[in-house]
Order: structure tokens, then sequence, then C-alpha cells
């Protein structure tokens, strides 16, 4: 064997002539390979006046010049005017000096065997490249406060994008295909889109960052929550676009106010149009309603058991915002299909209790049953005052109707004093 096996310096061999030749091109192997340091990793051709003892290591690329036919990542020395090409062997270490980067020779090449105090990219586990300059592979990664310089005990992670237009955000992936995303989309204000594909999403929620007012279904919410449901296009006619759920009678909305003005309140709008553009709603048009319905054992009910509307009276203009009032039930023993309107109440106050059209103040289409007394037990009746009406039972004579004059309680048949 004429070379070492591993640095390939060449042996002094028996009776050989001319010794020192062999031993200084031993000696000019070693001035590079030992403690090897390389000015510069970018370049494919020689520079135009190296300097004696000038190191490179040669560039991804096609070398050129006085490097033509050498390998990617060979030691290129300038020594006594002509370049000295080296092979590095598995196991070499090699300081790039142009950007302080420690290299180790292995499988893949030269690869950066510490990082350098600023590096250009980073990888855990995995290769960085120019899109992704800090790759992790790993099942879990952990940011924590600092508790060792000691630091303040907070912990703020910060993405930083240049303008509002730009995007600062956090996507979430299943095989590298999108799914979710968080962040400044776009403007400045916080959205939550999500995806099936990766490639048509949808925006579930939008926080303004002017007025803090949070949308679901809109990037424009007009109140601190705002649900536009007709992003939604799976709920039907008769969904609910917000639902609580519960089983411990804390399941529902409350609703409370300060002072005597604003109170808390219950409040629906209905027109006819669109939402963006209304339109004049028209007689007897639903304006509101409140409704309720159970589970007959085989399913939740609709349409619902119970129910008060809120209507248009005739068509509205600027002149006319009439609205009446209709409750209906559903008696004991049928189903929602045999539902019945059972009281209305009029837009001039006329309430109709079994008659949708109610020809007095009150109209009942009907018996109607007073409070019964006994004689002993009659309310006073300056409270009741002037004609409220009562039943008295044991009246002398038999029972019978009375009302009030203000100061006694009087037999409707002949206006006698209840005795």
């Amino acid at each position: 064997m004429d070379f070492s096996p591993r640095l390939g310096l060449p042996y002094l061999l028996p009776n050989q002539a001319q010794k020192h030749v062999t031993m200084n091109e031993a000696l000019r192997r070693l001035d590079i390979t030992v403690q090897a340091s390389a000015l510069s990793a970018a370049l494919v051709s020689p520079p135009a006046d190296p300097e004696e003892g000038d190191c490179y290591l040669i560039a991804d690329g096609t070398p050129a010049g006085d490097w033509a036919g050498q390998a990617v990542g060979d030691l290129a020395a300038w020594q006594d005017g002509a370049w000295l090409f080296i092979t590095p062997q598995p196991g070499w270490t090699c300081l790039v000096r142009d950007t302080d980067a420690f290299l180790y020779f292995g499988i893949g090449g030269w690869t950066p065997a510490a990082p350098a105090a600023q590096p250009e990219m980073l990888g855990i586990n995995a290769a960085p490249d120019t899109t992704n300059r800090l790759t992790v592979k790993a099942d879990a990664e952990l940011l924590s406060h600092d508790d060792v310089t000691p630091g303040s005990g907070d912990a703020r992670k910060v993405i930083n994008k240049a303008t509002a237009g730009d995007t600062a955000s956090v996507v979430f992936q299943t095989g590298f295909s999108g799914r979710a995303e968080i962040g400044l989309a776009g403007d400045d204000d916080m959205h939550v889109k999500v995806s099936t594909d990766g490639t048509s999403w949808r925006e579930a929620l939008v926080v303004e960052s002017a007025s803090g007012f949070a949308g679901f279904g809109t990037g424009a919410p007009s109140a601190p929550i705002t649900i536009d449901t007709r992003a939604f296009e799976t709920l039907g006619a008769g969904s609910a676009g917000l639902l609580v759920i519960g089983a411990s009678g804390a399941e529902r909305a409350e609703f409370r106010s300060i002072g005597a003005l604003p109170n808390a309140a219950f409040q629906g709008f209905g027109a006819r149009g669109t939402p963006d553009a209304p339109v004049a709603t028209q007689d007897n048009d639903r304006l509101f309603a409140i409704l309720g319905s159970g589970h007959d054992g085989s399913g939740l009910i609709v349409p619902l058991a119970a129910q008060i509307d809120m209507r248009a009276d005739g068509d509205w203009t600027t002149a006319n915002h009439g609205a009446f009032l209709t409750f209906t039930t559903t008696a004991a023993g049928t189903t929602v299909a045999a539902r019945q309107e059972r009281m209305r109440i009029l837009s001039d106050g006329r309430v109709g209790i079994a008659t949708p059209a109610p020809t007095c103040t009150l109209h009942v289409d009907g018996p109607v049953r007073c409070g019964g007394y006994t004689v002993v037990g009659l309310p006073d009746a300056a409270a009741a005052g002037a004609g409220a009406m009562i039943f008295v039972s044991d009246e002398t004579g038999g029972p019978v109707p009375a009302f009030s004059d203000g100061a006694d309680w009087r037999r409707v048949t002949d206006r006698s004093v209840v005795s």
C-alpha cells in the first residue's frame, strides 16, 4: 500500500529516492485536512487571485475553470502556484469562515455540525428549505417561560407580519393538507378558518379588531356577537342558529340591565327582501315568535306545540307600524297537527279568546266563569272597583252573579245589595 487508508497520505517506501518529496506531499495534505478551514463554500469556480494556503469547499453546481471536473464538496487548496484537490472522507470537519458555519462530511455531503450564531436555516430531525427555514419533526414541542435567567414568568409568542394586507397565522394540517387556520389572514382582524380538503376554506369566526365584535359566518359583525346563518347551508327552515344544551336547568339565556334604560329585552325584526337589502314588511308577516316543543319518545317535535306570534297588522309603511299577537297551543291527547290559535290581541287592544276577530275590548267565544265566593267571604267591593264581577254561591234566593258599584256588591238580577 502506497497511501494511508484514511487521509491518503503517501508513504515513504524502502530505498526510495528523494524521500523529502514524498514527505512534503504528505505534509501539504495534512496542512489542508487537519484543523480544516475553508474561506467559503459558495464558489463553483476559483477566485481570480488566490493566496498561498487559501482553501475552499466547491459549492453545489457545475465546477468551472481550474476546478472543472472536480466533485462538489471537494477541498480546493492553492499551494505552490497550483490547486490541490482533496476528496473528503466521512467524519471530516471543516470551518467555513465567511459564514462561521462548522460542517461535517457524511452520507449527504457537508452538513452543519453545529448551528452558526445566526444560521440561515435550521432543521431538527428534518431538512429545512428556503420556504421552511426552521423545520422540526417531533411528537411534541415545548415553549416555556424563562425560569433560568430568571425571566419574568410571562410566555408570549409573537408572529409578526409586514403590513395589514399580509398574513400572520398558524395552519393545522392533516397529511400536509390544510384543515384549520387561525390568525390575521389578509387584514388585522382575527380569523378562524376550516377546510375539508385544503383547497376550499370556510370562515367560521371573525373577531373585528376595530370593535371587538365577533362574527360567526360573517366577516362584518354588527353586534358584539353576530351569527349569519346564510354561511351555513346545512341549516334548514326551523333550525337553530344558536343552540344551548344542558340537563341542570342552567341551559337558558339570561339578560341583565342596570338602570332605567336600556332594559333587558328580547328583540326581533321581520322584513322581506334579503338581509343585505330588506324591504317593507307585509300584512300578517311574522315580526317575531317564541316557540316551545318537546320529545314524544321518537323524536323532538316540529312544528312546535306552543307558540306566541307577533305579526304585522297591514302592510308596513312610514305611516303604519301596526302589530298584533296570537297565542297557539296543542290540546292534550292530540298532536301538533291539531294545534290551534287560542287567543289574539289586536293592534287596537281588543282581545279575542277562542276568536280571531274580537268585536269589543274582550271577546270570548264560549262560557266565561267569574270567581266564586260565599257571602261571608266576599272581597272588598271598593277595592275591587266599580264594574268588577263575581259569583256568590250562597246568596239568599240562590246562587247569583254580582257586580261592584264601587261600594257594595249588588245582585245583577235586581240590583239589591248582597246580604
